[in-house]
């Protein structure tokens, strides 16, 4: 295997060189693995890449080199799961950054750059509330997204709705539907990846019930809160939302992330599967 991030980059592209795109990964949502297959064969990504690596260096030079990077001496401990991580996941370990959020009480952890230049970066108080394993899947959910070559496109989606779609929400109506004809099909595949990413996370676990707490925490922001919440409750909840109208179910088609509530179902469903067993090295036999 590379033993550094470069190098993994290269032997991905020499591996590809003549040959079709590298395929997703085995436990890869089939939504996702369709979409990966297309854009992979589109032939955009390098110009798409140099377009990202230029806002990267002027938008985010600041923010990265004053954020704490993680390293064997900085945040050891932190540095080992995610190690951990990229061991189980088969990439390098990638360059971690842990910096304040919006405010300096949010719990949040993203993946941005390219899928050859980029960083993680968790926020100081998701470094303080998270237990080590349910850190370590998140760090896991990072690093799939590294492993399925998500960042690329990711990080698109994200400048487009943020710097573009965000501008023009506000002119006439005119705009508003070619905008949207290109944010719901973006957004359909970013909730996919997260599947993904999710999945992946629970490899690195090898827990998905520590995947589930990790969620819960992500979304309600606390941990003391976190210890109130029954799960199974907790899932009825996701229940009353499929039977509830149209109009109120439709409003997730321009959501980025699935809502906490699936994401937890479909986990659970994951972690009943023989792939999960099979990419997780977990044994089934161990498993009450």
């Amino acid at each position: 295997m590379a033993t550094s991030f470069a190098d993994f980059v290269q032997e991905r592209k020499q591996l590809s060189a003549g040959q079709d795109p590298a395929e997703p990964m085995l436990y890869a949502h089939p939504t996702d693995s369709a979409v990966q297959r297309l854009l992979n064969r589109a032939g955009l990504q390098g110009s798409v890449d140099a377009v990202i690596n230029a806002y990267v260096r002027v938008a985010y030079g600041t923010f990265i080199h004053d954020s704490v990077q993680v390293t064997p001496r900085q945040f050891p401990e932190i540095h080992a799961l995610l190690a951990e991580c990229a061991d189980r996941l088969s990439i390098p370990v990638p360059r971690l950054l842990i910096g304040p959020g919006p405010g300096g009480m949010e719990l949040n952890a993203f993946t941005f750059g390219t899928d050859e230049h980029c960083f993680i970066h968790i926020t100081s108080f998701l470094a303080l509330q998270l237990a080590p394993e349910e850190l370590r899947f998140v760090l896991g959910h990072e690093c799939g997204h590294i492993q399925n070559q998500h960042v690329t496109y990711l990080t698109l989606a994200y400048l487009l709705h943020y710097q573009l779609f965000t501008h023009f929400w506000h002119k006439p109506v005119e705009y508003k539907f070619p905008m949207l004809a290109t944010r719901i099909p973006l957004a359909t595949w970013q909730r996919r990846a997260e599947v993904t990413a999710d999945r992946a996370g629970a490899i690195c676990a090898r827990d998905a019930e520590t995947g589930c707490k990790a969620l819960i925490k992500l979304r309600l922001g606390f941990a003391s809160l976190a210890k109130e919440v029954d799960v199974d409750a907790y899932l009825a909840q996701g229940e009353a939302l499929r039977q509830s109208g149209f109009f109120v179910r439709g409003q997730e088609l321009t959501y980025t992330h699935p809502l906490v509530v699936k994401r937890i179902k479909l986990l659970r469903l994951f972690s009943r599967s023989e792939l999960y067993y099979a990419c997780s090295g977990v044994d089934r036999k161990s498993v009450v």
